[in-house]
C-alpha cells in the first residue's frame, strides 16, 4: 500500500513469499527526511530557483540526489535507480531536468549554499529536539565537550595517459567536503 505524504510516498511493509527488502536503507533515508522535515525545508530554501512551469521541485531533486549518492551513485544520471522505483520514491526528475537544475544552482553558488545551510540548521535543530537525550548536543558543556572527528576521504581516480594506453588508477586524498575550496565560477565550454 502506498500513500503520499511529503516529498516521498509512505510505504507500508507487507510480508510475502520472498523475505527480502530492496533499497531498505534508502527508504530509511527518505523516512528520516520526512520526519525531520528536510525535504520540506529544502523545497522552501530552493523555491527561488523553481521555474513557474516546473513539474519537479528543486528540493525533491536535491533530496533524490542525496539518496542516490548514499546508494553509491557517482553521477547525476544515476538518479535513474530511484526513478525505476516510483512506488517507493515517488516521481523522480529526468536526467535533463536534474542537469538543468544543477546548472542553474551552480550559477548562484553563494546564495544556494546560504539557503541550504539555513535549511540544514532548521532541520538539525528539529532532529536534535526529536532525539531528546540521545541528541549529539545533549549534555554538552565545557567539562564534557562535543568531539567531532574530521577525516579525509580516499577516492579512486582513473587517469588516461594522453588518450592512449590503459587507465591508471590512483588514490587521491580529499579533505572533508566542508574544507574544500570550491570554484565559484562555472566553466563555460564551447
Amino acid at each position: 500500500m502506498v500513500k503520499n505524504s511529503g516529498l516521498y510516498p509512505s510505504v507500508v511493509a507487507e510480508s510475502g513469499d520472498v523475505p527480502a527488502v530492496g533499497l531498505a536503507g534508502a527508504r530509511l533515508l527518505t523516512e528520516t527526511s520526512r520526519v525531520t522535515g528536510l525535504g520540506d525545508e529544502l523545497s522552501r530554501a530552493l523555491s527561488a530557483w523553481r521555474r513557474s512551469w516546473a513539474v519537479h521541485d528543486p528540493g525533491k531533486i536535491m533530496a533524490d540526489l542525496a539518496v542516490c549518492v548514499a546508494l553509491g551513485g557517482r553521477c547525476l544520471s544515476d538518479v535513474a535507480l530511484l526513478r525505476c522505483q516510483g512506488e517507493v520514491f515517488g516521481p523522480v526528475a529526468s536526467d535533463p531536468t536534474v542537469c538543468r537544475l544543477v546548472g542553474t544552482l551552480a550559477d548562484h553558488v553563494e546564495a544556494v549554499e546560504a539557503a541550504v545551510n539555513r535549511a540544514r540548521t532548521v532541520v538539525r535543530q528539529r532532529a536534535w529536539a526529536l532525539a531528546g537525550a540521545d541528541a549529539p548536543t545533549a549534555g554538552i558543556s565545557a567539562a564534557h565537550p562535543l568531539v567531532i572527528d574530521v577525516d579525509a576521504t580516499l577516492v579512486n581516480v582513473h587517469l588516461r595517459q594522453g588518450g592512449r594506453g590503459p587507465d591508471l588508477q590512483e588514490g587521491v586524498r580529499l579533505p572533508p567536503p566542508d574544507r574544500l575550496d570550491r570554484p565559484r565560477n562555472r566553466p563555460r565550454w564551447g
